[in-house]
């Protein structure tokens, strides 16, 4: 809804009006004044231009690998990244990829900030998928992204998730070297972080309940969309949970029921040992 700035302004000094009341014929008049004096409490608002980043070339223009050039050309083609890229997003590409340099990213909010490290990152991962295999089969931690907040952290989620979760990345890492690239957070959020106790622990029960806590609304969500016999809330859970699949809010276990409750005479905590069981899977 737009409304003249005059209408603003004069709802807004009937607010201050009626929220602080005042007795005082004399000093009624005078706060009324006031409030309707230009600049008071609003004024006319600043429209300020500013220049397009440019994008002055495509992916397959880059100096980069060529495997990170085809993956990149591919995904721009199916929409999953912009191409041609912003000139510093480019830059960065060829900055890291082909000469090994550090960089410091300085642009306008909303100029593709997170690009300038993820999508070297992902061709890097590619480069190795591609030409080295056997090294990309093995496990193992290749990059790490330092947030200063978790609510930066929880927000990136959802963009690590739609690129490296999506259909045609995964496709191409798998034809590459047989599995996909993966990524996991750590912050206070995360199911198991640190020390976890061991099955003879007192304190083990209540630590597993808690952490898997969170877990059970998407328990619910499952058992709602299969089970639930009302249609309409079950088809309601069916679309929050595609929702929530496709924003990357999703946990990303292949069976998350089978993930919680296990298989049958399946415990939580491995018998020899103590130690949980089911935490480093998938």
């Amino acid at each position: 809804m737009y409304f003249e700035l005059d209408e603003h302004q004069s709802r807004l000094a009937a607010y201050i009006e009626a929220t602080y009341h005042i007795s005082d014929p004399a000093l009624v008049a005078l706060r009324r004044s006031l409030l309707h004096e230009d600049r008071a409490i609003a004024q006319r608002p600043y429209l300020e231009s500013t220049a397009r980043y440019t994008a002055p070339r495509r992916f397959d223009t880059l100096d980069i690998p060529a495997p990170a050039r085809a993956l990149l050309t591919a995904l721009g083609r199916q929409k999953v990244v912009f191409d041609p890229p912003y000139a510093h997003q480019s830059d960065a590409l060829e900055r890291t990829l082909t000469h090994g340099d550090d960089l410091l990213v300085m642009t306008g909010t909303g100029s593709g900030k997170t690009e300038t490290f993820l999508l070297p990152l992902l061709s890097q991962l590619y480069v190795e998928a591609v030409e080295r295999p056997a090294s990309f089969k093995v496990r193992g931690l290749r990059a790490i992204i330092l947030y200063p907040m978790n609510a930066l952290v929880n927000d990136q989620l959802t963009r690590l998730r739609g690129l490296l979760g999506h259909p045609a990345v995964v496709e191409a890492f798998v034809k590459a070297a047989g599995r996909p690239a993966k990524f996991a957070r750590y912050t206070g959020r995360t199911l198991f972080p640190g020390e976890v106790p061991r099955a003879d622990d007192e304190r083990a029960a209540d630590y597993l309940n808690r952490r898997l806590a969170p877990l059970k609304l998407y328990l619910r969500l499952m058992e709602q969309a299969a089970d639930n016999p009302n249609p309409a809330l079950r088809d309601e859970a069916k679309v929050l949970i595609a929702r929530l699949k496709e924003t990357g809010r999703w946990p990303s276990k292949p069976d998350l029921h089978r993930w919680y409750w296990g298989d049958a005479g399946r415990k939580w905590f491995n018998k020899k040992d103590g130690s949980l069981a089911r935490t480093v899977e998938n």
